[in-house]
């Protein structure tokens, strides 16, 4: 499976959910990779250092390297390919390109199969790096979070995903509608939960990832929730999460 984490708004878990759900698969044996594909690199921060002289996803997209030339390996079933600004600059190609849509799935091509996972964290926009996620992925996971603007541009990003499925990828399926910080003593999160539910129905995931400081934590000791934190709240739904996740592509398979 090749995972398409994306949401043009930012700061509603996208990195955090692809590292932990990456966290859990590869401690249950699973051989994962973590594609970023944000130029901020936050996913990459948590595991390296940017200055660091490697190659990124820059590299790969720019066609100067090999998919397995910029893997960096994080743990023994775990691997990384990094982003840093430089990956910004596909953004300004344009659309006179053609084949821009389609470099990173040009580039997995020879290597998904050595992998049961792959995991694509996005900007926060809905440009050329998002849509590579998209063309390159077989499911689409969606982290809302559960706030008054959480809905803005939904149909945007609903759009995006239908003209991606419909002109470069027709095996693309949204998986899933994951919500995110999640706050219970509100009635406003109430709300917003419900109406989420309305919008996406069954998309929808069961679990909802309640907010938790250990979530906020655990990047900064460069470990996920899952590692950092393994009794946490955080911890249990991000795991009960990837459950209803797996068993949505084994009953659809």
């Amino acid at each position: 499976m090749i995972l398409a984490v994306t949401n043009q708004k930012g700061g509603v878990g996208k990195t955090t959910t692809c590292l932990n759900l990456s966290a859990i698969a590869a401690r249950d044996g699973k051989r994962v990779c973590l594609v970023d594909l944000d130029p901020q690199g936050n996913l990459t921060k948590t595991f390296i250092d940017l200055k660091a002289n490697v190659l990124t996803a820059y590299d790969l997209l720019n066609y100067s390297t090999l998919f397995r030339e910029a893997l960096i390996p994080i743990a023994q079933t775990l691997s990384l390919v990094p982003a840093n600004i430089s990956l910004s600059r596909i953004e300004r190609l344009g659309a006179d390109d053609t084949d821009l849509p389609y470099r990173l799935k040009e580039k997995l091509a020879d290597y998904a199969e050595t992998f049961d996972l792959i995991i694509i964290d996005t900007p926060p926009t809905l440009g050329a790096l998002t849509v590579n996620a998209m063309t390159a992925g077989t499911h689409l996971l969606l982290p809302i979070q559960a706030s008054y603007y959480s809905l803005q541009g939904t149909n945007d990003l609903m759009e995006t995903y239908r003209l991606v499925k419909a002109k470069l990828n027709p095996d693309l399926k949204l998986l899933g509608v994951l919500i995110t910080m999640y706050d219970s003593r509100t009635t406003l999160a109430r709300e917003v939960v419900e109406e989420i539910r309305r919008v996406f129905a069954g998309k929808v995931l069961s679990i909802i990832i309640r907010r938790c400081v250990k979530l906020e934590e655990s990047p900064v000791s460069a470990q996920s929730v899952i590692t950092y934190a393994p009794k946490s709240i955080a911890a249990e739904e991000y795991q009960a999460a990837y459950r209803e996740l797996i068993g949505r592509v084994e009953n659809h398979a």
